[in-house]
């Protein structure tokens, strides 16, 4: 590429000689790239020439980098890669006129760019036939039938979370950015977009863009239902807010309004998912549906560790509008989720007092978690009492106004 470099930089009247293309090998003799694809050793190449070359007619054959394969080819870089030498070496006519006098930049840009576009060839066997197996067992079933139902209840919160992320950082949803996933399911309620400063907004659209990802990744596997009613209005969200403090907020709270009344409202969703999935996890048998599972924990784990940092960073700082902090409207949050789960401590503020933080030495609490320093466990009854509001998995409302759907939500709405 440093030679690329340097041929991009001239025209037709610039030219590198033999010297100067064997100084520079000897100067900068091996270039790797960052995810360790191969490596191309421009000394060891030069050498081959060198040896190898005994003629003018020869030259294009034997011309050629040393390349060391390791680990596994990236195909998408070599794509990309490859389309960016074409580009440079379709720049001018002139270019190409230089190439058919044999000068040497242009030989080892054309044939750089051959030799990107056959790994990326080679990648695909290279990859799958002997770096890259499956990884899952010899034995058992992939999916099995008893988990397609406790798999599919987190389709509710997939959903919520796609539709909140992507309205907020978009001003769209679903029915735009994925038709086929609500499946006719009725639009949600008072979604729209957020006033957010470009950082935070990017945050939010990444993870919307993950939320599509985990629907579709559900739907792969064990299948999606219809998109239940959504409420992701300002209206339910102040009422939320109102029950964490016990009273009603004036001016009403608005998650709309700014970043940071976006990213506290943020607060109240993904943490719910999380501590779903590490309570799903142990009744979970089929290796598919493991690593669904596991794919699913890892991101919205990381969502809720993004959500809590961001949040910590301001711990102290008044919310505007409001005569609370940032770690008030935490702390009232969870404790709002802990009286609707009805369970005991499953959820902590972003400080604590040092019984509860990590080894019962710490007050900041940017990770949630219990004694042993593991991730909570919630049933899908409890997590139903908090998205319904109502602290009754057989009473909807909330963010679920006619309540969640799939056969264990469905199950609840029966019950007495």
């Amino acid at each position: 590429m440093e030679l690329l470099s340097i041929y991009m930089k001239g025209t037709e009247e610039i030219s590198v000689s033999q010297d100067q293309l064997h100084h520079q090998a000897q100067q900068t003799p091996s270039y790797q790239f960052s995810d360790q694809c191969f490596s191309i050793d421009l000394a060891k190449s030069q050498q081959l020439n060198d040896e190898q070359t005994g003629s003018v007619e020869t030259k294009e054959k034997l011309n050629v980098a040393y390349i060391t394969l390791e680990n596994e080819i990236g195909s998408e870089v070599w794509m990309g890669l490859g389309r960016e030498m074409e580009k440079a070496y379709r720049t001018k006519d002139s270019n190409k006129e230089s190439f058919r006098r044999g000068e040497m930049n242009e030989d080892l840009v054309l044939v750089t760019y051959m030799v990107l576009n056959e790994i990326f060839l080679m990648s695909f066997s290279y990859t799958t036939n002997t770096y890259c197996p499956s990884g899952y067992p010899e034995e058992g079933v992939g999916v099995e039938k008893e988990d397609i139902d406790k798999m599919q209840f987190a389709v509710n919160l997939e959903f919520l979370e796609a539709e909140y992320f992507l309205w907020a950082s978009y001003g769209f949803g679903l029915d735009v950015v994925a038709p086929n996933l609500p499946m006719s399911g009725p639009p949600p309620i008072g979604a729209r977009k957020a006033n957010l400063d470009q950082l935070t907004n990017n945050i939010i659209m990444e993870f919307a863009n993950q939320e599509v990802g985990h629907l579709r990744s559900l739907n792969s596997t064990v299948g999606v239902f219809s998109r239940p009613l959504l409420d992701l209005s300002a209206k339910n969200f102040a009422k939320i807010f109102d029950d964490a403090f016990g009273h009603k907020l004036a001016p009403p709270f608005d998650p709309y309004r700014d970043s940071m009344s976006y990213m506290l409202s943020c607060y109240v969703i993904p943490y719910v998912g999380l501590v779903g999935y590490v309570g799903t996890n142990p009744n979970i048998n089929g290796y598919e549906t493991k690593r669904l599972l596991a794919g699913l924990l890892g991101v919205e784990s990381g969502q809720d560790a993004v959500i809590r940092m961001y949040l910590y960073e301001r711990a102290t700082e008044l919310v505007p509008l409001y005569q609370y902090t940032v770690a008030d409207f935490t702390s009232r949050i969870s404790g709002l989720r802990n009286k609707l789960g009805n369970c005991g401590i499953k959820d902590e503020g972003i400080y604590i007092q040092p019984p509860l933080g990590a080894e019962n030495r710490t007050t900041s609490n940017i990770l949630s978690a219990d004694f042993g320093s593991l991730s909570y466990k919630r049933t899908p009854a409890e997590i139903l009492r908090i998205l319904y509001g109502s602290g009754d998995e057989h009473v909807p409302g909330g963010f679920y106004p006619k309540g969640a759907n799939g056969k264990i939500a469905k199950e609840f709405l029966k019950e007495p």
